[in-house]
């Protein structure tokens, strides 16, 4: 996947709180569209379930983009050690050793 790609589908917490109070399509924003079905369903567990949601749903958005972040350094890593490999080999030295 690509980097921006990745930093596209970063989630914004003021749009998460916005979708969580016009419908509750909060869990739609985030992708998981089987939780929104039976959070629909159950009408927010009778609330609970909704009041919770409002209390960590600011949590939940951190994780969702830090694990995007961390893949986005992966990717990021990922080039950087290419490029060094590739101005190695241009360059005729033996760069493989250094990464393992």
């Amino acid at each position: 996947m690509s980097k921006a790609l990745l930093q596209n589908k970063m989630k914004s917490k003021g749009t998460a709180y916005l979708c969580f109070l016009f419908l509750g399509s909060h869990y739609l924003y985030m992708g998981k569209y089987l939780l929104q079905i039976l959070f629909w369903i159950t009408f927010g567990g009778l609330f609970i379930w909704a009041i919770i949601d409002l209390l960590t749903l600011s949590s939940r958005i951190d994780g969702y983009n830090a694990r995007l972040a961390m893949q986005i350094e992966q990717l990021e890593r990922g080039e950087r050690e290419h490029m060094i490999k590739s101005m190695a080999a241009i360059q005729g030295k033996d760069i493989d050793a250094a990464f393992e």
